[in-house]
């Protein structure tokens, strides 16, 4: 419990003379993403997936094209 004490009470003197701890310090410098920028990726993001889906719906119907013809000629 001494263990305990001594150090809170050394953080109580490192906070009175106004250092910050090092664990705290990152917190403080922390800033806030601009929304413009988050909003402008979130967009890019959207039009990526979506143009990557289309690619692969079109991918599918081909190669369903493709197996459906090969049917065909089996038959």
């Amino acid at each position: 419990a001494s263990v305990l004490t001594q150090d809170g009470n050394e953080a109580l003197k490192r906070a009175e003379n106004g250092a910050v701890d090092n664990d705290r310090a990152g917190e403080a410098s922390f800033k806030v993403p601009d929304l413009r920028v988050s909003l402008l990726h979130l967009l890019e993001g959207f039009f990526f997936l979506l143009f990557n889906l289309r690619l692969l719906l079109v991918l599918m119907i081909v190669m369903l094209l493709v197996f459906m013809r090969m049917l065909l000629y089996l038959l």
